[in-house]
Formats: C-alpha cells, structure tokens, sequence
C-alpha cells in the first residue's frame, strides 16, 4: 500500500502550501485523491504538451470535485517540451496558441496561476554560464507578447526564474502584465541573489518554487529534498517567506522528498 502524509499541513502556514501532482508514479487524479485533504494547493504537471498527455475533460471534472471536497487550490505548470523563445518563429507562434489552449482546457479550475517556461538557447561561456544574448532576448519577448495576445489575463501567467539572470527580461515581463514564479531553488543552483531580486519584485511574485540543491563534486542538482539544502539558505529564505501569502510549492517529485522538506518547512518556521 502506498503510503500517505500522516497530517495536514493546510492553512499552516503564511502562504498556500504546495506540491507537484507527482508525487507518486501516477496520473494526476489519483495524485490529487491522495495529497487534496492535506496541503493548501497542488501544483498539476502538465510538462508534456501532446494532448494525449493532457488530462481529459472527464479528469478535469474530477479534479474539480477533489477542489470542492478538500477546499483545494491548483496552480498550473504550462509544458516545457516546447518554446515560445524557439529560433523558429513557427515554433514560437505554435507554442504560444498551445500555452493558450492548455491555459483554457484547465480554466474550470480557476488556478491560482500559469507556470510559464521561457527557455535560454543563447550564448554561454566556457563555465557553461548563459551570457547576454540580444537576439535570444527578443525571440522571448516575441512569445510572451504572443501568449499575452490570446490570454484573458497575462497577471494568471506566472514566467518562470530558470538558469540564466531574470533581470534580462524582468523589466518587460512585469511591463506586459504577466506575473513572475520565482524559483527559489534554481536561484541558488545557478548562485543568483534570490532576495534581492524577491525583494525588488515582491509584488510580481505569485508562486515561489522551493526544493533542494545539492551542490558537490562541481555539479549541482535541484528538486532534490530541502533537508539537502545548506542550512544558511534555508534560514534565508525563511525570513523572505514570513510575510509571502502567494503559492508556495514544494517541487519535489517523490514521497520521500515530499516527506524530507515538510519536516524542514515546519522546523523552520514553526
């Protein structure tokens, strides 16, 4: 029998609490049937953007019911198999119109936001750090405008901090109206400076991703638990997420993660 969180962490606390909608080796529903009556909210994985992988309208029904039944939240992950910053400008208007269909498929959900990917295929150094790139910066700014034209509300659109320097396109990312998913793990991954940039853009952020970061033998690896996480960025990020009341979603993808970072959550701010 597979096992199940032996409390509720729900209204625990300032901010909705969150995790992936895998967790177990499972399809959605049954992930939400299994993790719905104990956290705030859950975050539905929808990486992969053939419709056939995307839940159908029965499951949305269900999930819906699941909301009702457990005073449930949802926020959405948009897909990352493909890019509205594509070198290809078919890609990047094909991309778009499918992040606007997913965006309509889930809207019986009323989600607290759209997890948006805006990938980085620009230059690197030598270190394999991304460098400035002109020319990819305005590809990524063609398809956000794109999805901000078929979008009822670009602030439910949530672009996401990935592995290159956010302050690149920050500016006409808020400018346009899309709100910002901090992901507070791939900051420290990548050594960003995650509470400046929280605290400069605080009232953009709607969703913060957490998970663990191992860093040793010269590779890191994220979305690991946060019992891995250096205690000095555990005590960091705290003191930012005293007073956050967006989505804070714990994006680890196994029970035993899952379980390793309630326990840090709650000695951390309990």
């Amino acid at each position: 029998m597979e096992k199940l969180l032996e409390k509720s962490y729900k209204a625990m606390f300032p901010f909705r609490l969150a995790c992936p909608s895998f967790i177990y080796p499972a399809d959605i529903v049954p992930n939400v049937e299994k993790l719905g009556a104990y956290l705030d909210e859950i975050e539905i994985i929808a990486f992969e953007s053939k419709k056939e992988s995307l839940p159908s309208r029965g499951a949305i029904a269900r999930l819906l019911e699941l909301k009702q039944e457990h005073g449930l939240e949802y926020n959405i992950h948009l897909p990352i198999d493909i890019s509205i910053s594509s070198t290809q400008e078919s890609k990047r208007i094909e991309s778009a119109g499918i992040h606007a269909e997913i965006i309509d498929l889930f809207a019986p959900l009323h989600p607290t936001t759209h997890t948006l990917h805006v990938p980085f295929d620009g230059a690197k150094d030598k270190a394999g750090n991304a460098e400035f790139d002109e020319e990819w910066k305005e590809r990524a700014l063609e398809g956000l405008y794109l999805v901000r034209e078929q979008v009822a509300e670009p602030s439910a659109v949530s672009v996401e901090t990935l592995d290159y320097p956010f302050e690149w396109i920050v500016e006409e990312v808020v400018d346009a109206g899309f709100s910002i998913c901090l992901d507070m793990g791939h900051m420290v991954c990548f050594g960003f400076d995650f509470e400046n940039f929280f605290i400069r853009h605080r009232e953009a952020v709607t969703i913060i991703h957490l998970h663990g970061v191992n860093q040793g033998r010269g590779q890191n690896k994220d979305h690991v638990a946060l019992s891995v996480m250096p205690q000095e960025f555990r005590s960091r990020i705290a003191k930012l997420l005293m007073n956050f009341n967006g989505s804070l979603s714990l994006e680890v993808f196994s029970f035993e993660n899952l379980i390793e970072s309630l326990v840090v959550l709650e000695k951390t701010f309990l």
